[in-house]
């Protein structure tokens, strides 16, 4: 019997076609007649057509077992799931091949973001372990200058609250003074830094003050918020301010400084004149001529015979104490704002707002050098007792000059307050500064 599918022959007792899996429908046996009818109506189609071979499937060889006979499951069925299941594995290979290198490039990335994070860690460790030179150097240097602010800073004593005007030693030499816009005036231990005495003047600032060569009388000028002044002169009292011996009204008061005979006191001021003051009496001795009067700050020589002044008119101002007569030094760009006789009367100092300390002879007149630091006004202008150097306070800086080379000597950093007033102790070897802040600091200078 052939497959009515493909005429493959069909294997005895097989229910399908061992060539395609076709089912084959099973038939009872014919009866013998019947089969003997169906033999020979088939010799007899044979002799009459040509001879036709079919091809036999492979026999097994006597040694070969034949397979078992599958269970009886429709083949159609069977062979779709067959297909089925090789195309879900392809599928499912192919999707565990996609998820693979998905993972591995998941994986891949994550290392090399790893890599990267590492690399960047690794690279910030460099940096800080291994800083550029140029801030290496700039760090070394700030605390190397903070380390040695520290050693030249002494002291700072505190007690006022608003810029200090005024820093004298008394000729005692025990004793400091500090001159406050809080209206008031302490008196130091010069050595210990603790406080002696206390004065609070009448409504106002006290915008100077100064002690008499002797130690004996005491000068405060105090101007109220209209303008109005008043120089209280006092007499010291055991190295404190006594009473008020006289008092002298003067409006828009800048300075105040005495003869080195104590008998005369000079008050400048910005209306436009310069007066000679009776220290004993309180009368106007003299009122001295001149052009932009307008005085900022003033100062007598050491042996009295030439009083230093400057303001407004950018020159440095220089009268005869006896005759009067004026000259003027002429080499700053702006006005004046303080000016200093050294110890020996030959030189003269003057701060301006051109930013420039000028060092005069005083005797011709003759310009010796401009000392120019940082670019800030100059508030105050000191010389030390030697007369060898010149401090210079600007802002947040105080330099200290040769007075003989002009060249710096040594430099003050104040990085949270500004100077306004220096003087040197007797001794030379400590510089105070008044601030703009209230206190006075105590430094170390250089000899």
């Amino acid at each position: 019997m052939n497959c009515p599918n493909c005429g493959f022959a069909l294997s005895e007792g097989l229910p399908f076609c061992v060539n395609c899996g076709a089912t084959v429908a099973q038939t009872e046996a014919p009866d013998a007649s019947t089969a003997a009818q169906t033999a020979d109506s088939a010799r007899a189609q044979t002799a009459a057509q040509p001879a036709q071979t079919t091809p036999l499937p492979p026999q097994p060889s006597p040694t070969q077992t034949l397979p078992a006979s599958p269970p009886p499951v429709a083949p159609q069925r069977k062979s779709g799931r067959v297909w089925l299941l090789i195309v879900g594995l392809v599928v499912l290979i192919g999707i565990g091949a996609v998820a693979a290198l998905m993972f591995m490039g998941r994986g891949a990335g994550k290392r090399n973001v790893k890599r990267a994070n590492v690399n960047a860690t690794n690279n910030r460790n460099v940096n800080i372990a291994q800083p550029q030179p140029s801030t290496a150097n700039k760090q070394n240097g700030a605390n190397t200058n903070v380390a040695a602010q520290a050693e030249e800073l002494r002291q700072t004593l505190t007690g006022q609250t608003k810029e200090i005007t005024t820093v004298a030693y008394l000729p005692d030499k025990k004793t400091l003074a500090s001159a406050s816009r809080d209206g008031t005036v302490k008196l130091w231990d010069a050595q210990t830094g603790a406080l002696k005495q206390t004065v609070e003047e009448h409504d106002g600032e006290v915008v100077s003050l100064a002690f008499s060569s002797d130690g004996t009388t005491a000068a405060v000028a105090v101007v109220n918020s209209g303008g109005g002044g008043m120089v209280f002169i006092n007499d010291m009292q055991g190295g404190q301010l006594g009473a008020v011996r006289q008092k002298i009204e003067r409006a828009n008061i800048q300075s105040v400084a005495f003869a080195p005979d104590g008998k005369t006191l000079a008050v400048g001021n910005t209306s436009g004149s310069l007066t000679l003051w009776d220290t004993t009496t309180g009368t106007l001795k003299q009122t001295l001529e001149g052009q932009d009067i307008q005085t900022r700050a003033v100062t007598f020589s050491p042996d009295g015979k030439w009083i230093a002044a400057g303001g407004y008119g950018n020159t440095v101002k220089l009268w005869d104490a006896q005759t009067g007569k004026l000259r003027e030094l002429q080499g700053h760009t702006n006005e004046i704002t303080c000016v200093a006789f050294a110890p020996d009367g030959q030189t003269i100092a003057s701060g301006s707002y051109d930013y420039t300390v000028n060092l005069w002879d005083a005797q011709t007149g003759e310009l010796r050098h401009t000392l120019k630091g940082e670019e800030n006004v100059i508030s105050a202008v000191a010389f030390s007792p030697d007369g060898k150097l010149v401090a210079s306070a600007a802002n947040h800086t105080i330099n200290l000059w040769d007075v003989a080379t002009g060249e710096l000597r040594q430099t003050f950093k104040l990085p949270e307050t500004t100077a306004s007033a220096l003087a040197f102790a007797p001794d030379g070897a400590t510089l105070a500064s008044g601030c703009a802040d209230g206190t006075v600091k105590l430094w170390k200078s250089k000899q």
